[in-house]
């Protein structure tokens, strides 16, 4: 995992550099809605009882393209991801921030009138950066760190990135529109030795941006 960290890194680098610039990419940010939570097999704690965290997503990507209608889309994105979790009056927040560095396959279909749909898929790497749990109820509240609250969760994540929308042409860029769901690879919490527990994340992210060609 930590060599697949350093190549990915590495690349979207490169790709963001002005000397790794070709012609005709285009550079954009996007913000939006993210809606988290965590898949728990194989342990009393189903995943039914798992409830999403909404926070941000925010970020820079550069599309790529490689033929008229492909592109590669290296992405640098802050996201807040976790789940929560209620019952007996009291509810608690899991809450884990990430910087997400997808690499991602842009299938653009043009249209008339300006407007571009497209889809995305490919891998992820997520890097935690701050884990916190919060929690409410019988009139008091609770906000720690992960580690005063023994949590141990993996500061690693690899998942695969499926998501569409759409482009619209607007003065010198385009508005963007789109849509995507991480489904977690990484179990990040595997429990105890000898248990077969499988932790993964799952979120889904709604974003608004802005794009805009540097070349030719």
């Amino acid at each position: 995992m930590r060599k697949l960290s350093v190549i990915v890194v590495g690349y979207v680098v490169l790709l963001f550099s002005p000397s790794g610039l070709p012609a005709q990419q285009t550079l954009g940010f996007e913000s939006g809605l993210s809606l988290a939570k965590i898949s728990v097999t194989g342990s009393e704690l189903g995943g039914d009882e798992h409830g999403y965290r909404e926070g941000i997503s925010l970020g820079v990507f550069l599309e790529v393209p490689v033929t008229d209608f492909i592109s590669i889309q290296p992405e640098v994105f802050y996201v807040q991801k976790g789940t929560g979790l209620s019952g007996d009056g009291f509810e608690s927040t899991y809450a884990w921030d990430f910087v997400e560095i997808p690499v991602l396959l842009r299938f653009n279909i043009p249209k008339e009138g300006g407007v571009v749909p497209y889809f995305l898929v490919g891998p992820a790497l997520g890097l935690r950066t701050t884990c916190k749990v919060e929690g409410e109820g019988h009139g008091a509240g609770i906000s720690t760190d992960c580690d005063e609250s023994n949590v141990e969760i993996k500061s690693r994540d690899f998942g695969v990135v499926l998501g569409g929308g759409l482009s619209v042409r607007a003065g010198p860029g385009s508005i963007i529109f789109g849509g995507r769901y991480n489904y977690g690879l990484t179990n990040i919490d595997p429990g105890a030795d000898g248990t077969s527990r499988e932790v993964n994340h799952r979120a889904f992210s709604f974003r608004i941006g802005y794009g805009i060609s540097l070349g030719g």
